[in-house]
């Protein structure tokens, strides 16, 4: 748990660039955020996980280049106290169990993001 002044520290592992810098500008509109890498594939991903150990991670739930569930579970297994969250194209109870079978704190659907995503981030903290 996070002491009221300190930042929470994000590692977004988004494949597609745009809206990377989407979740970038999204999360460092909040004073309490600090993003402190970005990652396009899940050796990135997993590589600055490990180099920043960041509070929390969003992982791209539906890309290509990044395994979400793969991904959760190879910085879960390096470390177990950070919070990860996957973004999905959809939100669904089968999507929501394989998440957290994989050892992922949270997902949220796209669609969701702008207004949900912070508060996400603040409860999986708590």
């Amino acid at each position: 748990m996070l002491d009221n002044m300190e930042k929470i520290r994000v590692l977004v592992a988004e494949s597609h660039s745009p809206l990377r810098h989407t979740l970038r500008k999204l999360l460092e509109n909040h004073p309490r955020i600090e993003v402190v890498a970005e990652a396009d594939t899940e050796k990135d991903a997993i590589s600055w996980a490990v180099f920043y150990q960041p509070d929390v991670m969003l992982v791209d739930g539906d890309s290509h280049n990044l395994d979400c569930f793969r991904t959760t579970l190879s910085v879960k297994s390096r470390l177990p106290k950070i919070k990860i969250v996957l973004i999905a194209d959809e939100d669904n109870d089968e999507y929501r169990d394989a998440a957290q079978n994989s050892g992922a704190s949270a997902c949220i659907a796209k669609s969701r993001m702008d207004k949900d995503l912070v508060g996400v981030i603040k409860s999986i903290l708590k």
